[in-house]
């Protein structure tokens, strides 16, 4: 999925549908993402009734914590624009890395990463309240490959990444 998005997002394509099958079930991609997310939501604590409004990728250069300009414009667009918009809005920043490096050094850069997004966000005036972070290092990977020298880089791009969960508590 992120890949594809990747691709549209580089073709200048705003919207298109990809679905997704549960338990033989068509079902729109977005809403099994949101399911995805509310059962780690549930999983960490997070009050599962919780409204999740989108979910945001950026992606990360190899060994780097900071994001391409391309890639901090999406952030702007489709993230702080919408916090800025709506103060009911609130974040968790997901931090992830590709398999290369070792666990320690993965965590660390994880970490950095997500760091690194809120740190913008920080600079445009969310408040830190409304921004959480956690760093998963390449314990979440999107797409798997065991010998990293032989992995396509494809593959290990779609791993570099933020994924930046927008949603709306419900008290």
């Amino acid at each position: 999925y992120f890949e594809a998005k990747q691709i549209l997002n580089d073709c200048g394509v705003k919207d298109a549908f990809i679905v997704a099958y549960r338990d033989g079930s068509k079902v729109a991609l977005k809403d099994a993402m949101a399911r995805q997310y509310k059962e780690r939501m549930e999983q960490s604590g997070q009050p599962v009734t919780d409204s999740i409004v989108n979910i945001v990728t950026v992606n990360f250069d190899f060994d780097q914590f900071s994001l391409r300009p391309d890639e901090e414009n999406y952030l702007r667009e489709l993230v702080i624009k919408k916090l800025q918009e709506n103060e009911n809005t609130y974040v968790t920043i997901n931090g992830h890395t590709d398999i290369r490096g070792s666990d320690i050094y993965n965590y660390g850069l994880s970490n950095e990463r997500a760091e690194f997004v809120k740190s913008l966000l920080l600079k445009e005036g969310i408040d830190e309240s409304r921004i959480k972070t956690h760093s998963y290092g390449e314990s979440q990977l999107l797409k798997t490959c065991d010998i990293p020298d032989d992995c396509d880089e494809s593959v290990h791009r779609v791993n570099r990444r933020v994924e930046i969960v927008l949603f709306q508590p419900h008290n």
